[in-house]
């Protein structure tokens, strides 16, 4: 199954794109944990659907967006054991039940007295709780993440396919407040509200209610005012904070780091990456380059903790790169105009080479030259093939090195498309087919065109 994570990428707003790059660093910068086993597919609620229909599946993370839900998954709890989707994927869309959905728990813990907290709505199960203004946000992140923080596989699912993750550490920054701890706060206020109601009744019990009224009203003028100064204030604050970054020729920008020449010659190091034109490929092997001065081809300290802002876009540049496991010069620009610490635009020169060779290209037409069989098996076929000295003269290396492997590697699939005439002395033109995408030298498809003679 084919999840195009990055078409998803580029077709969320600018804010739901920061909170997917917060989940995948969270997700990294946990060393038991491999993106690559992660699932992201847009969400939609089936009305009609109860969570039984949903074959026991359960998001360990939600972004909520104005336009769209995006799910994300482990493909130990999203796949059977036969490496298919147990929901219906179709243009990687999925439906579910607002059931699962609403299983989906809040984490909260304790933070740092003095580190900010990005609200992040929770969903709400009734129309009269307070907190019902925040169901408008325009990004909701919700991970299952008990005081272990752990992320909990659904207790309902009994497929013995579904393997537990070990627990991921997260950024504070992702924490959700819980509505417990805010309906606390709300009994405790309202609790002040009446006591204090009660004192100044006493106070006031010998006011007639004419004064009483009045009073009331100078209490309910005085507390709006303050409320408006205290906007206002805020407001003013603002502007002339801004204007000062103005003023400095900075706008804000002064605050943040300018990466523009901490990028560098790093020739020398080479990096292994499965796919040059997605991000988190790009941004996984870019986290193993050796880190120091780069004067000594290495990569800078700043523009590290640059790649990693969740603002930072990479961008891989190559003339002849090729997926045959050879190194080739590449370029990875690196724009961090929108990062949160940082600002300007480098470029890294480096090596790069794929982690396993595509064969796409390998395949050609070898129907010039007849192979005698007396087998229709595709490994019998292949046997035959690899046995003709003048079709063994027309392969090249590599391709000779794809037809030899598939006799040792399991994960190298063979088969034949087309049907062979067993009539002896007639010929047939078939596919010889070879998938490798289980493989770890080869991925991709590539078919061999053969002209097949069968004989007694």
């Amino acid at each position: 199954m084919q999840n195009d994570m990055r078409a998803i990428y580029e077709e969320m707003c600018d804010t739901c794109k920061k909170t997917f790059k917060k989940i995948i660093l969270a997700i990294r910068n946990d060393r038991t944990k491999d993106v690559n086993n992660l699932l992201l597919f847009v969400c939609e609620i089936n009305p009609i659907s109860t969570l039984k229909d949903d074959a026991g599946i359960m998001p360990i993370a939600l972004i909520n967006c104005k336009d769209n839900k995006y799910t994300f998954f482990w493909k130990t709890n999203f796949l059977d054991a036969s490496g298919n989707p147990k929901v219906p994927v179709v243009n990687q869309t999925i439906q579910l039940s607002q059931e699962t959905i609403d299983k989906i728990p809040t984490h909260h813990r304790s933070l740092p007295v003095n580190k900010p907290i990005e609200r992040v709505p929770v969903v709400q199960q009734k129309e009269n709780e307070v907190l019902e203004s925040v169901h408008e946000s325009t990004s909701k992140l919700e991970f299952d993440l008990p005081s272990k923080n752990e992320i909990e596989v659904n207790d309902e699912s009994k497929d013995n396919n579904d393997t537990k993750e070990k627990p991921i550490d997260l950024p504070s920054e992702l924490v959700a407040t819980s509505p417990l701890i805010e309906d606390e706060t709300i009994a405790l206020t309202q609790k002040m509200e009446q006591n204090s109601m009660t004192s100044m009744r006493k106070v006031l019990h010998t006011i007639n209610r004419k004064m009483q009224w009045k009073i009331w009203s100078l209490v309910v003028i005085l507390v709006m005012s303050i409320v408006g100064f205290g906007i206002g204030g805020w407001q003013l604050y603002r502007y002339f904070s801004n204007t000062v970054h103005d003023e400095s020729g900075g706008g804000g920008v002064s605050e943040r780091t300018n990466i523009t020449l901490l990028g560098g010659d790093l020739g020398k190091q080479v990096i292994e990456i499965e796919d040059a034109n997605n991000w988190l490929d790009l941004y996984s092997a870019l986290l193993t380059l050796e880190v120091g001065s780069k004067n000594e081809g290495k990569l800078e300290p700043q523009l590290l903790e640059a790649i990693k802002d969740p603002g930072t876009t990479l961008t891989f540049s190559s003339e002849n790169f090729h997926e045959d496991k050879i190194a080739y010069a590449a370029t990875i620009i690196i724009n961090a105009d929108k990062a949160t610490n940082f600002y300007g635009i480098t470029n890294i020169a480096i090596q790069a080479k794929s982690k396993r060779i595509n064969i796409i290209n390998l395949g050609t037409n070898l129907t010039d030259n007849s192979v005698d069989i007396k087998s229709d098996i595709p490994n019998d076929i292949l046997e035959a093939v690899l046995a003709n000295s003048a079709i063994q003269g027309k392969l090249s290396p590599n391709q000779l090195a794809l037809l030899e492997a598939v006799n040792t590697d399991r994960n190298l699939i063979l088969r034949i498309n087309d049907t062979v005439n067993k009539t002896p002395g007639e010929t047939s033109n078939i596919q010889l087919v070879i998938l490798a995408d289980k493989s770890s030298l080869y991925k991709g498809t590539t078919q061999f065109s053969l002209k097949v003679k069968w004989t007694v």
